[in-house]
């Protein structure tokens, strides 16, 4: 025989508002996260989200504990300080609730909330409806206490094997309509660099990604260094589709760990080698037990100087033990500590260090690229002599530099850089390490002196097919333009070489400009 009852929830109209309304209002992934935390806190191994816009529904399912009506009226309450034991029953999981309000966060987005629950080994099946609506009626003074919270408790023999609990959200409102909407927005010709540009509901799987203590993808170069068990995470749904922790590839280019003042915490950074995209992607990800606190930071290191390649940085903070009691109500930020500040500034010297790490082996990188393969904007100076140079300071970071010959005719770059396992291969007797220059159809040797030229000219033939250039001529030393000086004053050489009068030497210049600054 079913029985009816009627309960309340326990807790001020001022409350609901401002810890649900202002608190988690700005999108929905940050109420379904709480829902989420709230099936980890039960033991669940798997949550169900299916969200169906034609139904105008949310269902959320987990394979939890499920609740008693013992339990059901504890859900209710909204705890003005920490609550519960620190770990669960099942996986003694370490509990991401703390003050039993993550509950009120879904109560924006919809009309009406239906829970249906039951434990394990029991028949008994408790389902309870909750007019969400009537929380937030404008105008009204409200008791919270006066809204009926109503439900039945009934017998299921076919539920006795099973343990979940599912809610369901009736009625979204605007806000959550919006939440879950495909329409890519209009970003015109500017290309999509944030999850802004996407849709609402690929926005939303993402910042579930960022948030929640979900596993990482087989091929995440965190997976490894941070090897959470199976029953520290939880597998999320979304309509079918399973989430992975937010994850963008590329080299770990450091790990570490801390302990300090009580605060001990694991470290990792990451970099694809370019940009990373999406722009919140950037910067490191801090985790309190595995669970996302707040959007990514970058220490303010960008105060002292600015980093070039800083938004080529990524990583994970993971704080194991300490730093507990400094979280906030919405646990999206920490509330400001000693022992926060001081492991605030470690990681500051980490992120610092990585990202000078970047910048260096990226300008070694693109400096020897465009000597050897003759790009513009070189410096005036021997490939050699500027690869060798650049090889050091690869060394100098690690690098390990194998130095091979290649068979005659065999083709093949004449330095290969492979930044994932700090390794560079040279081929010393590559034809790019000769320094020619084409000119009129003809290819010169170069033969640089680091010297003012003697007689006022940056550069004289010293044969036929071979000529001298002195580095050290003030044009040269520009950096962005010093080849360019180059080539002009090696083509007004040439012209006076293979000319007789001034007239011939204009002609001369004038017709092959186009072939000698094409790359210009």
């Amino acid at each position: 025989m079913p029985e009816q009852f009627e309960t309340r929830l326990t807790v001020d109209k001022s409350i609901v508002e401002l810890l649900s309304k202002s608190t988690y209002q700005r999108h929905l992934s940050h109420a379904l996260r709480e829902m989420v935390s709230n099936a980890y806190d039960a033991d669940a191994a798997k949550v169900n989200i299916d969200i169906d816009r034609n139904a105008n529904n949310i269902v959320i399912h987990d394979t939890g504990s499920g609740m008693t009506q013992h339990d059901f009226n504890y859900y209710l309450r909204i705890a003005g300080k920490r609550r519960g034991k620190e770990r669960t029953a099942k996986f003694n999981r370490i509990r991401i609730g703390q003050f039993g309000v993550g509950f009120l966060s879904i109560f924006p987005f919809c009309k009406a909330i239906k829970i249906t629950t039951t434990t394990e080994n029991s028949d008994v099946v408790l389902s309870a409806q909750i007019p969400a609506i009537d929380f937030f009626k404008r105008g009204e003074a409200i008791d919270v206490e006066k809204v009926p919270v109503t439900g039945v408790i009934y017998s299921d023999r076919s539920k006795l094997s099973e343990h979940f609990t599912t809610i369901t959200l009736h009625g979204l409102t605007d806000v959550a309509k919006a939440s879950i909407s495909t329409a890519v927005p209009p970003i015109g010709k500017r290309r999509a660099v944030s999850i802004v540009d996407w849709s609402p509901l690929e926005r939303l799987k993402w910042e579930l990604q960022d948030e929640l203590p979900l596993p990482f993808q087989k091929s995440s170069p965190y997976a490894h260094f941070f090897n959470y068990s199976e029953s520290d995470l939880i597998q999320v749904f979304v309509n079918e589709e399973p989430l992975y922790r937010n994850d963008l590839g590329g080299d770990l280019i450091d790990t570490g760990t801390y302990d300090q003042d009580g605060v001990k915490a694991r470290y990792a950074i990451c970099t694809p080698w370019k940009a990373i995209t999406p722009i919140e992607m950037r910067h490191v990800k801090l985790r309190l037990n595995n669970v996302g606190v707040g959007s990514r930071s970058d220490f303010d290191i960008a105060r002292i100087r600015p980093y070039g390649h800083l938004s080529w940085v990524s990583g994970e903070l993971h704080i194991i033990d300490g730093l507990s009691d400094s979280i906030s109500l919405s646990r999206d930020s920490f509330v400001e500590s000693p022992p926060l500040e001081k492991l605030k500034a470690h990681m500051d010297k980490v992120l610092r260090r990585q990202a000078t790490y970047i910048e260096n082996v990226e300008n070694s990188r693109k400096t020897i690229t465009k000597h050897v393969s003759r790009q513009k904007q070189r410096q005036v100076a021997p490939t050699k002599e500027i690869v060798a140079d650049n090889l050091k300071k690869l060394e100098d970071k690690g690098f390990t530099v194998l130095k091979v010959q290649s068979k005659a005719g065999a083709s093949g770059d004449a330095v290969t850089i492979n930044r994932s396992k700090k390794l560079v291969t040279v081929i010393e007797n590559h034809p790019s390490f000769h320094d020619t220059v084409k000119i009129a159809g003809r290819e010169y040797g170069v033969i640089y002196k680091e010297s003012n030229p003697p007689n006022g000219e940056p550069c004289v033939f010293l044969n036929d097919k071979t000529l001298e250039v002195f580095s050290r001529f003030p044009l040269f030393r520009s950096k962005r333009y010093g080849q360019l000086f180059q080539r002009i004053c090696i083509l007004m050489a040439i012209a006076e070489r293979e000319c007789n009068t001034a007239q011939q030497m204009h002609a001369f210049v004038l017709e092959h400009m186009p072939e000698t600054f094409e790359d210009y």
